[in-house]
């Protein structure tokens, strides 16, 4: 009887350490989403110092918003289009990842395993759009979430890297 029990325990205690994997991964998407966002932030913040063509800079509250004025700035009929195509290019790819951006940190989740002690998370949100209410859902599987973390990882440290390039320019 008592390793019946035991067993139960150690099953339940596998259980949540499979679940918390699943929140682990989402815990380090929402950081790479932050990282992207900082950076960002302080692009934007350093152009908006730069004499004459920052004074046309808004800074935005909102993230998203953020990424949208930086794509306008730096775009082709943007103040800083030369010093700034790279990155105009770059953001473009964040469009689709803004979504997803919303439903890891405002969805809730649910995790489930498989036979094989792999996760599964289903997230839910709700969002308003044009005064309408709007579901959306995600399914995610372990692996894809691997690869997924792996592909927001590079773009990340893309779109740093055109950041950098880019400040780097008016220090020279």
């Amino acid at each position: 009887m008592h390793a019946s029990g035991h067993s139960s325990t150690a099953g339940h205690r596998s259980l949540a350490i499979r679940c918390d994997g699943a929140s682990i991964w989402r815990g380090r998407f929402v950081e790479e989403f932050a990282l992207a966002e900082t950076a960002v932030s302080e692009t934007l913040a350093f152009l908006a110092m730069v004499p004459g063509k920052g004074a046309q800079i808004k800074l935005p509250h909102l993230f998203g918003q953020r990424f949208e004025a930086l794509k306008t700035v730096a775009g082709a009929n943007g103040p800083f289009a030369v010093e700034g195509r790279r990155v105009a290019k770059e953001l473009e790819g964040w469009r689709d990842l803004h979504q997803l951006r919303a439903l890891l940190c405002h969805g809730s989740g649910s995790v489930m395993i498989d036979q094989s002690g792999a996760w599964h998370m289903r997230l839910h949100l709700l969002t308003f759009r044009g005064g309408r209410a709007e579901r959306d859902t995600m399914d995610v599987t372990e692996a894809e979430a691997a690869i997924g973390l792996s592909l927001l990882v590079s773009a990340r440290v893309r779109l740093e890297g055109q950041l950098k390039g880019m400040r780097a320019a008016f220090e020279r």
